[in-house]
């Protein structure tokens, strides 16, 4: 009885709201079928789409835009006309643009995509599909205009004929475009995937592809060893992709590597994380091993430092390029390391509790303090006078490692720390190793404007570096398309191993191998790589536990003089 009386009372509500006049729902209706219609118009309009792909492009900011014609067709109540569009981007400014083509108000979907490497960036090739009403589509019988006679009073036999009939197409229109947003194929996941499976992976992308409606998609590129390539495919089918086979083959010094499998759909309001980095790189990096010759004179013979102080460094390490030195005294102390480009070759050393100047006495190096920073020079490099301290040094920390990067790399990651040290220099500068942790800012980039030989003046109070001889041109420093590769030990298996070094910081030992590119990793106990743990250090040499047993890596031998 109580909901009976709930429906009387509902009933006895709803009577009592006049109806609005004809006009006001006419309105409302027309209203409503513009809406409709640009979402979903009753014929193609080719002008219209290829406007509204360069505006959408123009918005995300890529270039070199290219719309191609449409080819139109019509099945059954719907038509489409499928065009292609090629573009330069960013990778964030291409998922940028899918994401503006995913949330239009005209219906759009991305029937395919192939993305490319490019200069700067990737270059973008994608089908789109826009979709419209059939011009021959059979109408299905109009509603009742008798149910609509409370909402057409006033109106002519013909006028409500009329408004029962685009009432009926408001409704077919709605589930058609109801079905078909269900059903929009956008690549925002495989793109977001992507991105973050790159993100910290020592790999470049050089092709990918996707096919809109089946998922399938292909990412070829290289990848820096065989421990990075385990770590890439583990990545990869650990998140949001179905893979079906990850092949790899030696190509140089390193691996080419094809994927192929399937890649979920994501609606309009999902909630992905955006592309922040390029995974689409030059591949030369990836594949060039950093090392240096040996140095004439020191074949075989370790340089030794020895000292008795609380702290002091012990390291003894094999046939290890000079800026590597610095690396793992700068891992075993925190004393912070900028190393000039022309320090080249390698030793061999051996030191057992000295200190950090006593220990850089003994490389064939010319070393300076600058605040708590060390500078390493070649000895035979022309003398080059370290600026003064600037009056305006900035307060900041600064974490920055690499070996041999772009002198620009450098100083763009340091304007990004600390935006008063943007400035204007010349191009092609030299390369630079630096190792610190949270050092001085302002020191660091004290020492490394010395080890890239630049001097700094203020010229309309902006900061200008230019080298000694004050012949090149200044413009603004960028960074290139690929920053410093890092390996982490899950990028290196056993195999890959190379042991250049032990060292002690305070109770820990540390092993330091060299990556397929030339670069050191610090191991330390329990560390986990692409197919086994670390399990025992010793002075000597590392334990690695893997599926097949125990493998143990020992120091090599110095080389000897032939």
């Amino acid at each position: 009885m109580q909901l009976l009386f709930s429906f009387l009372v509902l009933g006895a509500l709803t009577q009592s709201v006049p109806a609005r006049p004809y006009s006001e729902e006419r309105q409302l209706l027309d209203r409503h079928l513009a809406q409709l219609s640009r979402a979903l118009p009753d014929a193609p309009l080719p002008d219209d789409d290829d406007a509204l792909l360069r505006r959408l492009a123009k918005d995300a900011g890529l270039r070199n835009v290219e719309v191609g014609a449409p080819t139109i067709t019509e099945t059954g109540s719907l038509g489409q006309s499928r065009r292609a569009l090629t573009a330069n981007s960013t990778y964030p400014d291409a998922d940028r643009f899918f994401r503006l083509v995913q949330g239009s108000t005209r219906l759009i979907d991305v029937e395919g995509l192939i993305l490319r490497s490019a200069d700067f960036g990737v270059r973008i090739e994608a089908r789109l599909r826009f979709y419209h009403r059939a011009a021959r589509v059979v109408p299905i019988a109009s509603l009742d205009p008798a149910r609509m006679r409370d909402r057409t009073k006033g109106a002519t036999r013909e006028e409500a004929a009329l408004f029962a009939r685009d009432e009926q197409l408001v409704l077919e229109k709605t589930i058609a475009l109801d079905d078909l947003r269900r059903r929009q194929t956008s690549p925002r996941m495989f793109l977001a995937e992507t991105g973050a499976s790159f993100r910290d992976a020592a790999a470049a992308l050089t092709f990918g592809s996707l096919d809109g409606d089946t998922g399938r998609f292909t990412l070829r590129g290289v990848v820096a060893g065989m421990g990075a390539a385990e770590a890439l495919e583990h990545r990869l089918g650990e998140g949001f992709f179905r893979l079906r086979e990850f092949s790899q083959a030696r190509r140089d010094g390193c691996y080419q590597f094809e994927v192929v499998g399937e890649s979920f759909r994501a609606g309009p309001q999902a909630a992905l994380p955006l592309p922040v980095d390029e995974p689409f790189r030059p591949t030369e990096p990836f594949c060039r091993q950093d090392r240096d010759g040996v140095i004439a004179g020191t074949v075989g013979i370790p340089l030794r430092a020895a000292g008795s102080e609380p702290g002091g460094l012990f390291l003894r390490a094999v046939d290890t390029d000079i800026a590597d030195i610095a690396a793992m005294i700068e891992a075993l102390t925190r004393a912070p390391f900028v190393v000039a480009g022309d320090v080249v070759g390698r030793v061999s050393v051996d030191f057992g509790g000295a200190s950090v100047r006593d220990a850089l006495t003994v490389l064939p190096v010319r070393s300076d303090q600058i605040g708590e920073v060390w500078l390493l020079r070649s000895a035979a490099s022309a003398a080059f006078q370290v600026q003064d301290a600037d009056p305006e040094p900035g307060s900041g920390r600064f974490s920055f490692r690499a070996k041999r990067a772009r002198g620009e790399d450098f100083l763009a990651a340091m304007a990004e720390t600390e935006p008063s040290f943007a400035a204007l220099g010349p191009p092609g500068l030299a390369r630079v190793s630096v190792f610190a942790r949270e050092a001085s800012a302002g020191e660091v980039r004290r020492a490394a404007l010395a080890a890239l030989q630049l001097d700094e003046s203020r010229e309309e109070n902006a900061r200008v570096l230019r080298p000694r001889d004050g012949a090149s041109q200044i413009g603004p420093i960028t960074a290139g398309p690929t920053g410093p590769i890092v390996f982490r030990p899950p990028d290196l298996t056993v195999d890959e191993l190379l042991l250049a070094g032990i060292g002690r910081s305070g109770s820990e030992l540390l092993a330091f191998v060299y990556s397929p590119l030339g670069d050191i990793v610090a191991l330390r106990l329990g560390d986990n790589l692409a197919d086994g743990v670390i399990a025992a250090l010793d002075s000597n040499g590392l334990l690695v536990d893997t599926s097949e047993g125990p493998v143990r890596i020992s120091t090599p031998a110095p080389l000897r003089a032939r």
